[in-house]
């Protein structure tokens, strides 16, 4: 999330601050579906006094809405009070989304988790952040080496965006050898206690399941002995 950017009149030492009225708003939006919206979520009127902690909180509240991408605020000094010029990038909003290399269930799940919807807006950054915790989630499936290739195509006049996501799973790991030493099983028991076969793939789920049962039946052989 991006911080709100002050230009220079924000610093400028002759801005009576909390005392200056605020004479005019003036709010740049291309692109954004309902600048209305945005004002109102803005909350900064005319008449009220010049207020640091009013603008940082106004802005917070655009970036909180998902819509909006970054905020900029000029404050310009006037004889008779102050002009705040707030300008704001709008998220472009998906127009089409495709998921290529993941079968259906996947592709299903990962648009759910990147929150890629037609007609909703894509937050960069989020979806960024989003990206390399699916990344992370396929490798802890039992893929070690997937990856997920982003591609953005925007049409900045439209104000949309088109979302690829490409998927490289690479190969699974897969259950070769199990052992248990200090257990006593022999390896078809193992198998059998863990409910493990030779060939499937290994997400951590099921290596945790497996961990779960195999200290379950440890506990209980214990205890009837």
């Amino acid at each position: 999330m991006a911080a709100p950017l002050l230009t220079a009149g924000w610093l400028c030492a002759a801005l009576a601050w909390g005392q200056a009225p605020v004479r005019e708003v003036r709010i740049d939006a291309p692109g954004a579906a309902d600048p209305t919206h945005l004002r109102r979520v803005l909350g900064l009127e005319p008449g009220a006094p010049l207020s640091r902690s009013e603008i940082r909180t106004g802005v917070q509240a655009l970036l909180a809405t998902g819509e909006v991408e970054d905020v900029s605020v000029d404050v310009e000094a006037e004889p008779d009070g102050v002009i705040l010029r707030v300008k704001v990038q709008a998220a472009a909003r998906i127009d089409r989304v495709r998921i290529e290399g993941l079968s259906r269930r996947y592709r299903n799940e990962l648009a759910a988790q990147l929150a890629l919807r037609v007609g909703a807006p894509l937050g960069v950054n989020r979806f960024v952040s989003d990206l390399d915790r699916a990344a992370e989630q396929l490798r802890a499936y039992g893929y070690p080496d997937a990856h997920l290739d982003p591609e953005l195509d925007a049409d900045t006049q439209a104000g949309t965006v088109s979302v690829t996501v490409r998927a490289t799973l690479g190969a699974a790991r897969t259950l070769g050898l199990v052992d248990a030493p200090g257990s006593d099983l022999a390896t078809d028991e193992l198998l059998e206690v863990c409910e493990l076969r030779p060939g499937i793939r290994l997400g951590e789920g099921k290596l945790e399941g497996a961990r779960r049962r195999l200290e379950q039946h440890l506990r209980l052989s214990l205890i009837h002995i």
